[in-house]
């Protein structure tokens, strides 16, 4: 019965895109003095995942509703001027910021072998009926391998995620979101954990895919 309740609970917030609405009241609300901040530019991933792991994690509190999307101006201020440790930044603010500087690498031509970049929700239950979730910056990216023709190499597509888990550290090789979902519930959620459903949105908070994610468990 509480599983239920619960995905249709995430139902809501994700399909339902409360949880996006939401995060924009609270940028307006808490961040629109920081729409003036001028974001830095990364060379390579290596240097964004670098600065993101930097990042100090702390959880959402009243302010957030508990859990809301910041806008990724204010995650880079707070961290530069040492406000970070006075304020919330979690997994979804650490990564819609990675997402949003990923994005700004593939417009200037860095990342030409990313397709899609965006945020990526995973809430679940664990075996003990403990809800928790995970955010991360998902992105679909071409990777080589070898042709069946001596001379050639075939483009395949693959999909990666990197948070403030392990570093920053890139997962990568997933064959589908579904796998890459799979992923992360699996660490987060542990050994008979269950997925809640999963939503994966733009830079600009926009809903792109959800799925109530059923069959996926830990």
């Amino acid at each position: 019965m509480k599983l239920k309740l619960m995905r249709a609970l995430t139902w809501l917030a994700l399909k339902g895109r409360l949880y996006y609405v939401w995060s924009r009241v609270y940028r307006w609300l808490w961040e629109r003095s920081f729409r003036d901040i001028e974001l830095p530019t990364f060379e390579t991933m290596e240097e964004l995942l670098h600065f993101a792991s930097e990042i100090q994690w702390r959880r959402d509190t009243w302010i957030q509703l508990w859990d809301a999307v910041g806008d990724p101006r204010a995650t880079y201020a707070r961290h530069v001027t040492g406000m970070q440790k006075d304020w919330a930044s979690d997994c979804d603010d650490i990564s819609i910021f990675i997402a949003d500087r990923m994005r700004n690498m593939i417009v200037e031509g860095k990342l030409k072998h990313v397709t899609e970049v965006g945020m990526l929700s995973c809430p679940w239950m664990k075996r003990d009926g403990k809800i928790g979730g995970h955010n991360v910056c998902a992105f679909e990216y071409t990777s080589s391998m070898p042709s069946t023709s001596e001379d050639r190499v075939e483009l395949i597509r693959r999909w990666g995620h990197a948070s403030n888990w392990d570093g920053a550290r890139p997962s990568l090789g997933h064959a589908s979101v579904r796998d890459l979902v799979q992923d992360v519930v699996s660490k987060g959620a542990g050994e008979g954990g269950k997925s809640l459903g999963w939503a994966l949105c733009n830079t600009d908070l926009e809903l792109r895919r959800y799925d109530g994610g059923k069959d996926i468990v830990g």
